[in-house]
Parts: C-alpha cells; structure tokens; sequence
C-alpha cells in the first residue's frame, strides 16, 4: 500500500511549467475583462440594441456600458464581503489540521514555555491558541 501510495501520490518539481502556469493563470485576469467586454459588446448589438429601439427609445450603448460597469465593480466587492472570508476560513482550518509542521511547532513552544515562562504567560498563550482552536472548530490534537 505504501508503494502505491508513493508512485501515486509522489509529486514532482517542474520549475519552468509551474512558473508557465502561474503566468497564464495570473494574465487570465486581463483576458477574461476583454472577453466579457467583447461578448457584452456583441450581445447588444445582436440582441439589446433592436429590442431597445422599439421599447426603450433611451437606452443606448453608454447606458448599456454603465451598466456593465457596475456589474463590473459589484462583483469584486460581493466577492470580498462574502466569498473572500469563507474561502480564507477555509483554507486556514485545512492549513491547521492537516499535519502542518507550523502548528506542531507552535504546540513544541508552548511546552517550551511551560517549562521556562512565567505561568501567567504562559497561561494567556495558551487561552489564545484555545480561542483560535474553537473559532476553527478543531479539538487539540497534541
């Protein structure tokens, strides 16, 4: 089984198409804001424009691009009020409590402290690491 594990689960160091990948990844960004100008662009000269010529005499492509824009910048801001905290959350409960050696030296400190520290001090560290223990939801594993 340990076999297994190491041919399946072995990760391998690629520096150049990792790099590669985080430069397309992060140029995507650039893409994808002229993609979703261009198809809106598109969409209301094909479909908005005629139907807004009949029923809505004031609605034009400033108004079209306005609205857009707002769309544009609500996101971000929808996404940092609600979407950023839980994605944030998230990753630091997976970070705490899948073997991360930062927490397993975090709990090596505190015994370090108990034996060296004045206990009062040692006490206040301890009520932090438990305050952000219940937050995450996780029990003390050490």
């Amino acid at each position: 089984m340990n076999r297994i594990k190491e041919i399946v689960l072995r990760q391998y160091t690629l520096p150049l198409v990792g790099g590669l990948k985080s430069q397309i990844s992060g140029s995507m960004f650039y893409y994808g804001m002229f993609q979703y100008l261009s198809t809106s662009i598109t969409l209301y000269a094909v479909a908005i424009a005629p139907w807004a010529a009949i029923h809505l005499d004031w609605f034009n492509i400033w108004t079209f691009l306005g609205g857009l824009a707002v769309i544009f910048l609500a996101i971000p801001l929808l996404n940092f009020k609600f979407m950023f905290p839980s994605e944030v959350g998230f990753g630091n409960v997976q970070a705490y409590i899948h073997n991360n050696p930062f927490v397993k030296d975090l709990h090596i400190i505190i015994k370090k402290l108990d034996n060296k520290a004045d206990k009062a001090d040692f006490q206040a560290v301890l009520k932090k690491l438990g305050k952000i223990e219940t937050k995450l939801g996780i029990e003390d594993e050490l």
